[in-house]
């Protein structure tokens, strides 16, 4: 699996620009600092244990590495929040970033099959994702980072088995059934903000993608004043004999603008090829 230390997709951009816009572009209610989840360190801890409390166990964990920081890096955190200049700084990265980089070169919607092994029954859990694959390391697609490395976006992705086993030795044609993934998230020191990830369940010969079981898509998001929302899932085998599963998500503020990307990935006999963002 490739990395790409410069190749940052344009919806990475997306995902940073909902963090930066929205305290530049929405501000809390004049007077009313307390409605502002970012006007102090202790402001956010209670916006996360708000959502804690309400059932989040992501944002319980996210709350105890936010106390974990110094109170320095604690409000330099609620910066990195509010810079409207690290958008400018990766839009200027997706503009040098070539378009096709990640186009499947046979790429064929037109296809529209979800495969041949008709009747063959999925044999993934119904939540697409066991325990064991949920929490997958997966490999390094594409990164990138500044203000000395404190904030960060990467992109990973990886390969499972139907029991969650981790698949390692990419590259390695196989018959079977396979849990492919691809996800992007921002981390501002250390700590996970916002994460977009979608996912193929398949089964494959040992040179080609024979069906598609199911696909899906998931995410967290710890910037206040804005959302997530996502399209139905896509899924097709190209022409390439590939499986290929798209969405597209949005981002939504409090009062002000939304944004749209498309994230995409597609995998074959060998497992997770390539995905983006943008």
């Amino acid at each position: 699996m490739r990395t790409k230390k410069t190749a940052v997709k344009a919806g990475v951009v997306g995902l940073l620009t909902t963090a930066v816009a929205s305290f530049a572009l929405v501000a809390a209610p004049a007077g009313n600092a307390a409605e502002d989840p970012t006007s102090s360190p202790e402001a956010y801890s209670a916006w996360l244990s708000s959502k804690a409390s309400s059932g989040d166990s992501r944002a319980s964990n996210t709350l105890s590495q936010y106390k974990n920081l110094s109170v320095e890096n604690q409000n330099k955190f609620l910066t990195y929040l509010k810079d409207p200049s690290i958008t400018q700084d990766f839009i200027e990265v997706i503009n040098k970033t070539d378009d096709n980089s990640g186009i499947d070169p046979q790429y064929d919607p037109i296809t529209g099959s979800t495969g041949t092994d008709a009747g063959v029954p999925s044999p993934f859990p119904s939540g697409g994702e066991t325990p064991a694959s949920a929490n997958a390391q997966g490999g390094i697609v594409s990164w990138s980072s500044r203000n000395d490395g404190d904030v960060e976006f990467t992109a990973t992705a990886g390969t499972t088995a139907v029991d969650g086993t981790e698949i390692t030795t990419q590259g390695k044609a196989r018959a079977g059934d396979w849990h492919a993934w691809y996800k992007v998230n921002d981390k501002f020191l250390g700590i996970k903000v916002t994460e977009v990830k979608i996912w193929v369940d398949y089964r494959s010969s040992t040179s080609k993608v024979t069906k598609i079981y199911n696909a899906g898509g998931s995410h967290f998001n710890y910037v206040p004043f804005s959302s997530f929302t996502r399209s139905p899932m896509s899924k097709w085998i190209s022409a390439a004999g590939n499986a290929n599963v798209e969405t597209v998500w949005t981002g939504k503020l409090t009062a002000g603008p939304e944004w749209s990307a498309r994230e995409r990935m597609w995998a074959n006999e060998t497992g997770f090829l390539d995905g983006y963002l943008k």
